[in-house]
């Protein structure tokens, strides 16, 4: 038992190690391939709210069902531990949430409901800095196609709207907020004049800096 939960453990993780080495390979080589994007913005936006619901379902249904199979003997005082598939599902659920222009209405749902599944799994904070570490480091490379740095503007833009409300009162969310902030990351000058149907923000830094000003010494 006490060595099944260790093992358990130990791939959760490589995951992580696995996905920033993944990561650091992608943004030195071709610009699509990329270890985390599952959907682009553009593509996302051709799906109704219906349609969109859908794909995040089956995510979380996807996650749901891997730990339901989990042995109770794996279980840590009658709590299961985070299967590193289902924590792998809900990422990837989260990072298309946070993927779509939310010109509809339907993203803060859906982000709700999935912050609840990583949060059963004491996952949350380990997901949503894993997405943001890896928007991050893709605009800071060179050479992004236009729909995948679009995508990624797009995904902070996102996160910091949903952040925005709890900044003051979430370490997770105040922690990411820093992130981008102080990572200066913005549009590159091609986006910036590109006539974009999404609406990107050119701006992730400056306006998480409104959200989350810099303490002054």
């Amino acid at each position: 038992m006490q060595f099944t939960k260790v093992l358990a453990r130990i791939c959760f993780m490589k995951r992580s190690i696995l996905l920033s080495l993944l990561i650091s390979a992608f943004f030195l080589g071709s610009s699509f391939a990329v270890a985390g994007l599952q959907m682009t913005a553009s593509t996302l936006l051709l799906q109704n709210s219906e349609q969109f619901n859908d794909v995040v379902r089956k995510k979380i249904r996807k996650a749901q069902d891997i730990q339901e199979r989990q042995d109770p003997e794996v279980a840590d005082n009658g709590e299961l531990f985070a299967e590193p598939e289902a924590v792998a599902a809900l990422h990837d659920a989260t990072q298309i949430v946070l993927s779509r222009p939310d010109h509809d209405g339907a993203r803060s749902k859906l982000f709700n409901r999935v912050r609840q599944e990583l949060n059963d799994l004491h996952s949350f904070d380990s997901v949503l800095n894993e997405i943001v570490d890896e928007a991050i480091a893709a605009l800071k490379s060179k050479g992004l196609e236009d729909k995948v740095e679009e995508t990624y503007l797009v995904i902070l833009d996102n996160l910091l709207s949903e952040a925005k409300p709890e900044v003051s009162t979430n370490k997770t969310f105040k922690t990411v907020v820093e992130k981008i902030r102080d990572s200066d990351v913005k549009a590159s000058s091609k986006m910036k004049n590109l006539n974009r149907s999404v609406g990107v923000n050119a701006s992730p830094s400056k306006t998480a800096a409104s959200i989350l000003p810099k303490s002054k010494k």
